[in-house]
C-alpha cells in the first residue's frame, strides 16, 4: 500500500514469504483486490498518499511519525567505526539465527548510512555501495541497460519483504556457497573495496573467500562497496538457477557467466558455480580453457569436463553430490545454449 499506483500483481509480489503454501491464497488475492478498489474509490487529491491511507483506516495514526522516528533512530547509527560492536547490515541471515543476542547487545547498523548506499556510474565503473538492497539493485535502470534480464535475475533471489533488508554487502560478507547475489558478481570479475577508518584497500571478489566462511577481510575491515567494468558492447551475459521452486527458494547449484568475443573467439570469459564447492566458486581452469577459443559443440563439451574437475559438491537436503555435479554440467551447456544457440546443438551435448 506504500506504492503511489496500486496493481494487484504488487500486492501479490509484496505477500511473498509471508503466505503458508498450504491454503490461504486466492482468499488473500481477492482481500488485496478489494483493498485497492476500496482505496482507489476513497482516496482524495486533497490529501497526499500518507493521508489517504490514515483516512480510509489502512494504517493507523501514528504512522504520520514513524518517518521522524526512523530518522532519529539512523542519527544515533551514524558511526560506523565502533569497534566494540557487530556490524550489521540488513540482518536478513543474522537476526534468523541471533536476534536475541543480537537485539540485546550492541549492534551497529549500518544499512541506514546512506555513504554506504547507490548505484554510480565511474567512468567505464559500476559502483554499488555496501549498504544498497537487492531490490534497489534489482529496480536499477542503470544496471538494467546494460543486462536486459537483471530484473528477471534478482526476481529468483528471496522474496520482496527480504530484498528490501538484504544488501550486497551482507550477500558478500556472508559468504554463503549458494548466495545468488555473489555469483553474479563472480562473473562479473567484481572488485570488493573494503575500509577499516582511513585504511583502505580493494581486493577481486574471486580472491575473497579462503575457505567456508573465510574471508580476506581484517578484524575492523567493513565493504564499503562493490565495482565492476561496464560490459562491452561485444559482451554476453546470463545466470542460471536450479531450485526445487522457481521462486522464494535456495538454489542446490547456481551459475552465471560473462563472456566477450571478437571475430568469433572468446577473448574475455568469466564463470562462477554455487552449491558445488565450500565457497562462492570462480571457475580458473574452464575460463583459462576457454579463452581464445572458438565456441562450439565440442570446446563446450570439453569445458563441462574441466569445471568437473574444478568442483568439490557434497551430498545434503538438496541433493548428492553426483547431481549437483550432473546440474553445474547442464547450467553450463545452458549458458551457451541460451547466449549461442546458432554455435551449439543441444543434441550433440547429450
Amino acid at each position: 500500500m506504500s506504492n503511489s499506483s496500486l496493481h494487484p500483481d504488487d500486492a501479490t509480489e509484496s505477500l511473498g514469504g509471508n503466505v503458508c503454501r498450504c491454503t490461504g491464497y486466492a482468499g488473500i488475492k481477492r482481500a488485496a483486490v478489494d483493498s485497492i478498489s476500496v482505496f482507489e474509490n476513497g482516496k482524495s487529491g486533497e490529501r497526499n498518499h500518507l493521508e489517504n491511507l490514515i483516512t480510509l483506516n489502512f494504517i493507523p495514526h501514528y504512522f504520520r511519525a514513524i518517518k521522524k522516528q526512523l530518522e532519529e533512530i539512523s542519527e544515533g547509527n551514524k558511526s560506523i567505526e565502533k569497534k566494540s560492536s557487530v556490524v550489521i547490515s540488513g540482518g536478513t541471515d543474522l537476526y534468523v539465527q541471533r536476534w536475541e543476542n543480537l537485539v540485546r547487545g550492541k549492534g551497529n547498523l549500518i544499512s541506514q548510512d546512506k555513504k554506504l548506499s547507490g548505484i554510480s556510474k565511474t567512468g567505464k565503473q559500476i559502483n554499488i555501495g555496501s549498504a544498497t538492497t537487492i531490490e534497489e539493485i534489482k529496480s536499477s535502470k542503470l544496471l538494467q541497460k546494460y543486462f536486459p534480464q537483471w530484473n528477471y535475475y534478482l526476481s529468483l533471489f528471496g522474496s520482496l519483504p527480504i530484498r528490501n533488508r538484504a544488501t550486497v554487502g551482507g550477500n558478500i560478507v556472508n559468504a554463503s556457497p549458494i548466495g545468488d547475489m555473489v555469483n553474479i558478481l563472480l562473473a562479473l570479475n567484481s572488485t570488493v573495496h573494503l575500509k577499516d577508518g582511513k585504511k583502505k584497500r580493494s581486493i577481486l571478489l574471486k580472491s575473497f573467500y579462503k575457505g567456508y566462511k573465510s574471508l580476506d577481510k581484517r578484524k575492523n575491515e567493513i565493504v564499503e562497496k562493490i565495482s565492476f567494468q561496464i560490459p562491452s558492447k561485444h559482451s554476453f551475459f546470463n545466470f542460471e538457477k536450479i531450485s526445487k521452486r522457481t521462486y522464494l527458494d535456495i538454489a542446490s547449484v547456481n551459475s552465471s557467466i560473462y563472456i566477450e568475443l571478437k571475430s568469433g573467439k572468446v577473448t574475455t570469459i568469466h564463470i562462477s558455480a554455487g552449491g558445488v564447492a565450500p565457497i562462492p566458486l570462480y571457475l580458473s581452469s574452464t575460463c583459462n580453457y576457454l579463452k581464445n577459443k572458438t565456441i562450439d559443440t565440442e570446446t563446450i563439451k570439453n569445458a563441462a569436463e574441466i569445471s568437473s574437475n574444478e568442483i568439490l559438491p557434497i551430498s545434503d537436503a538438496r541433493g548428492s553430490a553426483d547431481y549437483k555435479r550432473l546440474l553445474l554440467r547442464q547450467l553450463l551447456y545452458a549458458h551457451f545454449i541460451k547466449l549461442f544457440p546458432q554455435l551449439v546443438d543441444p543434441e550433440k551435448l547429450l
